[in-house]
C-alpha cells in the first residue's frame, strides 16, 4: 500500500503543477501536429479508459485464462470503483473542460489563465443545452482513473505484462488531453484517483480481504467441511 500511496501522492503533486501549464498544454494540441496514424492510435486507446475496454479485457481473461476467474471481481470493481469515486468527486467541482471553449470545429478559444476555468457559467455556454452538465464536468477524469485502476489490478493479476499495462494508460490518459475532454491537471487527478481505489482494494483488510477470502475459495472449503460434518 505505500507504494500506491507515493504514487498517489506523486500524481497530486503532478496535478498541482499541471495546472500552471493546462492552458499551454492545451493550446499546444489545438494543431494535428501528430501524424495521422499516430491521431488514431490514441484516438482508438480511449477504449483502454472506458467501460466496454474493460468488459473486452474481462471477457478475455475468462476465456483465455480460466484459472484467473475468481479473481475477476477484484478486477472489475478496481475499474468501475475507480470511475465511479471520480465521478462523485465531479459534483464537488465546477471546471470547464476545454472543448466548452470551441467556438467551431476547428478552433478553441482557451481562456487566458486556469482560474477563468474553475467557475459554473460561461459566455459560450447555453444554460438551457442538456449537455451542459458534460462542459462543467471536467475536474478530474474518470477515464484516467479507471485506466489507472484498471492497471494496477492488472500488474497485480498479471505482472509480466506491465509496461503494456502501463503504456495502454499513459496512451488513454494522454487522449483525454488531446481531444481537449480535459485538462492535464484532470488527468492527473483522475489518476490518483485510480491508484488510491485499487491500492486499497488490494489490500488484505476491508472489501480487499473479502475478495481474498472468495478468491482463494475459503468459503466453498467452509462449506464442504460442514457438509461432511453434517452428514
Amino acid at each position: 500500500m505505500r507504494v500506491h500511496i507515493g504514487l498517489a501522492t506523486l500524481l497530486l503533486l503532478l496535478t498541482g503543477v499541471a495546472m500552471y501549464f493546462d492552458i499551454t498544454i492545451a493550446a499546444a494540441h489545438q494543431t494535428n501536429v501528430l501524424p495521422g496514424d499516430f491521431r488514431r492510435i490514441i484516438r482508438l486507446s480511449e477504449m483502454f479508459a472506458h467501460g466496454f475496454g474493460l468488459t473486452v479485457i474481462v471477457l478475455s481473461i475468462w476465456l483465455l485464462a480460466p484459472d484467473l476467474r475468481r479473481r475477476l471481481p477484484r478486477l472489475i470493481l478496481c475499474g468501475v470503483l475507480a470511475s465511479a469515486s471520480a465521478q462523485v468527486m465531479k459534483s464537488a467541482f465546477v471546471r470547464l473542460r476545454p472543448i466548452a471553449y470551441q467556438i467551431d470545429p476547428y478552433r478553441i478559444e482557451l481562456p487566458e489563465t486556469v482560474t477563468m476555468t474553475w467557475t459554473r457559467i460561461d459566455e459560450q455556454l447555453n444554460s438551457a443545452d442538456i449537455g451542459v452538465s458534460y462542459f462543467v464536468q471536467a475536474f478530474p477524469s474518470a477515464h484516467a482513473a479507471l485506466a489507472v485502476g484498471v492497471t494496477v489490478a492488472l500488474c497485480w493479476l498479471l505482472p509480466r505484462g506491465r509496461w503494456l499495462f502501463f503504456l495502454m494508460a499513459c496512451l488513454a490518459c494522454y487522449q483525454r488531453v488531446q481531444s481537449h475532454a480535459h485538462w492535464a491537471s484532470d488527468v492527473f487527478a483522475g489518476a490518483a484517483v485510480g491508484m488510491i481505489v485499487a491500492g486499497l482494494l488490494l489490500q488484505d483488510w476491508g472489501l480487499g480481504w473479502a475478495l481474498s477470502r472468495y478468491e482463494n475459495g475459503v468459503d466453498s472449503a467452509l462449506e464442504t467441511t460442514d457438509d461432511k460434518v453434517t452428514s
